[in-house]
């Protein structure tokens, strides 16, 4: 039974795969022995897995023993009394082999066009 953290993820994850936005992405391996710091899109999601590329890069998760962790969705903002435009949607993924990921959104509204 996944924790209301995962399911929270896994739902952002999939509005990511279907909308597609430009997502920053961190992952850094066990002993910080490999890093990457990348933008791209989620390319590819079905629960199990998912495909993350971008511009001369792509990166493939293994979900199926992934545990979310600090995932912030507009409904989480909004439920914390803040104007969720603002923010940038997050998941952290910790992995089954210890290996941590966090992605990034863009804030949902441009700035720029705020009176």
């Amino acid at each position: 039974m996944r924790s209301s953290q995962d399911n929270e993820g896994f739902k952002l994850l999939n509005k990511w795969n279907t909308s597609a936005p430009p997502i920053r992405v961190s992952f850094n391996g066990i002993g910080n022995k490999l890093s990457l710091s990348a933008t791209g899109v989620v390319a590819a999601f079905d629960g199990e897995g998912m495909r993350f590329a971008g511009a001369g890069f792509e990166l493939i998760l293994d979900l199926s023993d992934a545990a979310f962790g600090n995932v912030g969705t507009e409904e989480v903002f909004r439920a914390m009394g803040l104007d969720a435009p603002r923010y940038p949607e997050s998941a952290e993924i910790l992995l089954g082999s210890g290996d941590r990921v966090v992605f990034f959104g863009a804030p949902g509204r441009d700035e720029s066009s705020v009176n």
